[in-house]
């Protein structure tokens, strides 16, 4: 195939330059040997190659600066297995760090977006074990900016232990970690840490052999620690983490286990958010000279699963501000044995609203004041026996002169009666009653027996509100309401359909003039997403609008999302 003439060429545009050449190509394959046709071929491609990268280049996106191209990448949705590392630490951390391996699907893209997504530092501050290239890699392409590490169980991919140098990370997950080999690894500097989750590997078959001795990290050095989270440790470090705002301690079992954790608190006066769960003394440990801590700035208080003799030492030692607000589970096997007295926070000195649910999974019991509130949950193993024992206490524990809303939500029928009674006659402040359609009837009863007896004022108690949630009851709330109008003395009345209601509306059922007002509203959204994540094991189908003084969904999160908020996938610590 003969070439082009020069002055053709400088003639001629490149689309008709192109446009020739493929005619000529068309009319003399067959004339051309196979060394010009794959000269030609090789010509072809690289004049693709060129017009495809002129093409990306100017793609709106890729005309972006390769930093602010960089922060668009760190958004990309991943993909993790099931089991692996990642989705530990993404369940943990939240996506505040990412995985340097994402980059390489970016890649695999175009020319200009590997270009980026190799040679920004910021897309590659992470390390995981496991990882298919080398840390080394990782670190080159990091620098010097501070690294995220997490790691699980074992180092042993990591022949170089320089990533454990303090100056250079920011956050160091270690899930199942040896003790022994951590305290080896963890005793440099570091002064740009600012979060740390470790949680030990102790086989139960030597748990009378593992390590119990007093240690400390990173040479007491940690003055940008914000976030710690230990889990099953039987000695906690010695360390006075004295800028920690949020703490995580989980099935940590050892005998001296209660000293170690109010002496961290102790050491930590600006604690913002406390989890404690299934912390564990073996029996028969003696708990004596116990430090006391004082929480002032202490804003959420999450207490899961532990036996009554622990919580009343840890209670009995912490001093908490009023506008603490408080969560409580309590385990099972536990169920004989009642919650404490909720009067001894101090956020319950002007308890305004209270929330009473019973459920077969259990009974949960908010109390909200001002500024803050008290939630318990308890689950018995019996629980008709053992509701009616703990509704008791609770009714006499808590605070009735000022609570202006009460909601008693009770699935089982049968403890509406016991409540009413306990608590109308020194509540004289409601305004607002909130119910089940299943439970109008024995609530009317309630009111106007509490009426008659002027243990309620005729004026009060003006706002009946039901939650509907079956037509067949809520045909018979309506008939009782309307039948008994002028012995229950309710002026306003609210009515909410929940999504769970199947059928005709009854609403229609309620004479005009009634009521000085009625209000109806369809929830169309799922209630339990408007309620606190902790809440949602026994309250599942309803829950009062209280998460601006109670515990908003993601206060679980110990490492919450930086910079990327719709990517949060977890709920808590491990």
């Amino acid at each position: 195939m003969d070439a082009l003439p020069s002055s053709m060429l400088n003639a001629m545009t490149a689309t008709q330059l192109a446009k020739e050449t493929l005619a000529k190509v068309k009319t003399e394959h067959l004339l051309s040997s196979n060394e010009k046709l794959q000269d030609l071929s090789e010509v072809l491609m690289r004049s693709m190659s060129i017009v495809r990268s002129t093409l990306n280049s100017r793609v709106p996106i890729n005309r972006l600066p390769p930093e602010v191209l960089g922060m668009i990448f760190e958004f990309v949705p991943e993909f993790p297995s099931d089991e692996s590392l990642e989705t530990l630490v993404h369940r943990i951390w939240g996506p505040s760090s990412r995985n340097p391996e994402d980059s390489l699907i970016l890649s695999h893209v175009c020319r200009h977006w590997r270009a980026v997504a190799t040679g920004l530092p910021t897309l590659w501050t992470s390390i995981d074990g496991t990882l298919a290239f080398p840390p080394s890699t990782i670190l080159k392409r990091a620098g010097s900016l501070p690294r995220n590490i997490f790691l699980l169980n074992e180092i042993s991919n990591f022949v170089d232990y320089s990533f454990f140098d303090g100056p250079n990370f920011r956050e160091l997950l270690w899930d199942s970690v040896d003790i022994e080999e951590m305290t080896e690894c963890l005793q440099s500097p570091a002064p740009m840490l600012e979060n740390l989750a470790l949680k030990a590997d102790i086989p139960i078959h030597s748990a009378n052999h593992v390590h119990r001795k007093s240690f400390s990290l990173f040479m007491n050095e940690t003055p940008r620690l914000r976030r710690l989270a230990l889990e099953c440790f039987p000695v906690l470090p010695t360390n006075r983490f004295t800028g920690l705002t949020h703490l995580h301690l989980a099935s940590c079992v050892g005998a001296q286990i209660l000293s170690g954790i109010l002496s961290m608190l102790a050491g930590t006066p600006g604690l913002l958010e406390l989890t404690l769960y299934g912390i564990v003394v073996p029996f028969g440990s003696p708990q004596s000279n116990l430090p006391t801590a004082e929480l002032k700035h202490l804003r959420r208080f999450f207490y899961f699963e532990m036996a009554p003799a622990v919580t009343s030492l840890l209670l009995s030692h912490i001093s908490l501000a009023p506008e603490t607000a408080v969560f409580i589970t309590y385990a099972r096997h536990e169920s004989r044995i009642l919650v404490p007295q909720v009067q001894d926070f101090p956020s319950m000195q002007d308890v305004t609203k209270l929330f009473v649910r019973v459920a077969r999974s259990g009974i949960v019991v908010a109390a909200v004041s001002s500024t803050s509130g008290v939630m318990q949950e308890l689950r018995p193993i019996c629980l008709h026996y053992n509701s009616i024992a703990a509704l008791e206490t609770l009714a006499t524990s808590i605070p009735m002169a000022q609570i202006r809303e009460m909601w008693i939500l009770d699935d089982s029928h049968e403890f509406e009666d016991l409540l009413m009674y306990e608590w109308l006659g020194t509540a004289d402040s409601i305004e607002t009653l909130v119910m089940f359609d299943h439970s109008v009837s024995s609530i009317i009863q309630s009111v106007a027996w509490a009426r008659d007896r002027q243990s309620i004022a005729k004026n009060s108690l003006p706002t009946l509100r039901v939650l509907l949630r079956d037509p067949l009851a809520a045909s018979i709330a309506m008939a009782e309401i309307v039948e008994h109008h002028e012995e229950h003395g309710f002026t306003h009345l609210c009515l909410e359909y929940l999504p769970k209601f199947r059928g005709e509306s009854v609403d229609h059922m309620i004479p005009r003039g009634l009521f000085q007002s009625v209000e109806i509203e369809h929830l169309t959204a799922k209630p339990e997403m408007a309620m606190p994540e902790i809440c949602r094991t026994t309250a599942h189908d309803c829950w009062p609008p209280w998460d601006d003084v109670l515990l908003l969904p993601s206060s679980m999160n110990l490492f919450p999302t930086m910079a990327h908020p719709m990517q949060y996938v977890g709920t808590g610590p491990f």
